[in-house]
């Protein structure tokens, strides 16, 4: 039998990482001093106004560097995530170097023109002489508070245009990944300017210290519901801008034409990936009633050939992250059960760390926590109803609104559920979990999933500020000047006429032809 895990945080405050698997303590780490932090934010700032100083090209340059170093890395970053989290080394390869390097390839191709100036188009004729443009600034210092799940590619996919965009950062990874962000920070040392990229170890007491600060310039948060509204609402005490990324409780949807060949291992990536340890990951199934029996058939053998014991490098089923997640997991299958559920397969503890085998359950009531609340791990329930529109009120019934996935063989149709689905994203014949992949699409959520958004050029109108730039070469006096006159008046109102069915262009026409234009307005 195993020795019980050490506590995350030891009786002197220093924080344990511990393996998941074994729950051996790998290291020990002093958490940042909450009284540094100040320090540390005035530092980051000092270094971020030199380094905007710097042309974007240089900027990205630096990345590339980053890049190169990520990739000869790649094998020590994935044996740290396996060993920190319990992930298979073709898991931590795959979904978070891997995912890391697109990342910055990505940007460092994209970000000069995503921060490109946009052109105001000002009517030459009313405003002669006059050439507006909305040029993007970057913020300043952004404060990112990160979750544990993936330690590496969530961190990065902010990092990286927040620099490129000329920012400076204050990072801080969960305590469950003080390993991993020791690594993340280790990758720009030495290629960004010192104190540009800030990092801070510790708990809530840090986050805390951190969002209630009032020399930051934005804040990021991944993570929960409930922290998240709470570092939104220190932060409204110093009106600093916050974007939140929060929870999710997806679903797929399974239509009777679906093809099955290509929904079941989908749906099975889908809600097992990670160990189900994912935001986006699939915790909720509807099915048509015609395939039903059929549909939960196959997903039961799919799930039984998952490996959680096998080789470490190339197993799928990883244990949970620590032991608050195991025992959330637990509770909702015991929960689950006590109301009529049945768990056809999995849902058994090993013996080995925080591990939980993949489960797939039936009959439980849509009202019981595997339904309503975020599980975050390899539970997946699924229920039988009656057609598209039932499944579809079934999804929407949900405070949560991240993304979901929608089979079925007649495309248009399953195009047309996934439209009328009240979430940030979603995918057809796919499991949406992978577009958390392609950095060129944004991430994003409604209602209790958070109002952030991370990848694509929607990133940047947060990790940036626009500034309106209008430059005026007319040498007239302008007709809306003092003193007032009757010429400005007739133009008033004319224009107030014309916007509803002509256009300002066609009024400047008119009054230059009617000679209403006087010379102090000409250029």
């Amino acid at each position: 039998m195993q020795t019980p895990p050490p506590p995350k945080f030891g009786d002197d405050g220093r924080i344990h990482a511990i393996n998941p698997l074994t729950w051996e303590v790998l290291a020990t780490v002093d958490p940042t001093p909450v009284e540094d932090i100040p320090g540390l934010i005035a530092a980051c700032a000092d270094a971020q106004r030199e380094w905007a100083k710097r042309p974007i090209h240089q900027r990205a340059d630096a990345m590339k560097r980053v890049l190169e170093r990520v990739v000869e890395r790649s094998e020590h970053l994935a044996e740290t995530v396996r060993k920190e989290h319990g992930k298979s080394t073709v898991e931590a390869l795959a979904s978070e170097v891997t995912d890391a390097a697109t990342v910055l390839a990505t940007h460092i191709k994209r970000d000069a023109k995503w921060l490109r100036d946009v052109k105001v188009p000002i009517d030459p004729l009313i405003y002669p002489g006059k050439k507006g443009r909305i040029e993007r600034r970057p913020r300043g210092v952004i404060a990112l508070i990160t979750p544990w799940n993936y330690p590496v590619a969530i961190p990065v996919r902010t990092i990286v245009p927040a620099l490129i965009a000329g920012n400076g950062i204050v990072f801080k990874p969960s305590e469950h990944s003080v390993l991993i962000g020791r690594e993340i920070a280790a990758l720009f040392e030495g290629i960004i300017p010192s104190g540009l990229l800030q990092l801070v170890v510790g708990g809530g007491e840090q986050g805390a210290a951190i969002s209630g600060s009032k020399d930051l310039d934005a804040i990021a948060f991944t993570g929960s519901v409930r922290t998240g509204k709470r570092i939104a609402a220190a932060a409204a005490e110093n009106l600093v801008p916050v974007s939140l990324e929060l929870g999710g409780k997806d679903a797929a949807i399974v239509c009777a034409d679906a093809d099955l060949d290509r929904a079941v291992p989908a749906i099975a990536f889908g809600a097992f990936h990670n160990s189900g340890q994912n935001c986006a990951g699939i915790e909720r199934i509807y099915v048509e009633a015609p395939i039903h029996d059929e549909f939960v058939q196959r997903l039961v053998a799919a799930t039984e050939a998952l490996r959680t014991a096998d080789d470490a490098d190339v197993r799928e089923i990883g244990p949970m992250c620590n032991q608050l997640q195991f025992d959330i997991v637990r509770d909702h299958l015991a929960d689950a059960e006590a109301a009529g559920g049945k768990v056809l397969v999995g849902g058994e503890t090993t013996g080995a760390g925080w591990m939980i085998t993949p489960a797939v359950v039936v009959d439980a009531p849509l009202t019981c926590k595997l339904w309503r609340e975020e599980t975050f791990g390899p539970v997946v329930p699924v229920a039988k109803v009656e057609d598209a529109d039932a499944a579809i009120a079934a999804v929407n019934d949900s405070p949560y609104g991240l993304g979901a996935t929608v089979f079925c063989g007649d495309v248009q149709r399953g195009r047309a559920i996934a439209d009328r689905l009240d979430v940030g994203m979603a995918c057809v014949n796919n499991s949406h979990l992978f577009m958390g992949s392609i950095p060129a699409s944004p991430w994003c959520g409604v209602k209790d999933s958070g109002y952030g958004v991370t990848g694509s050029h929607l990133a940047m109108d947060f990790l940036t500020r626009p500034k309106l730039m209008v430059v005026d070469t007319n040498k007239a006096l302008e007709l809306w000047w003092f003193p007032f006159t009757a010429n400005y008046l007739t133009m008033t109102r004319t224009n107030l006429r014309k916007l509803v069915t002509g256009g300002l262009a066609q009024i400047g026409i008119l009054l230059k032809l009617l000679g209403l234009i006087p010379k102090r307005w000409k250029a």
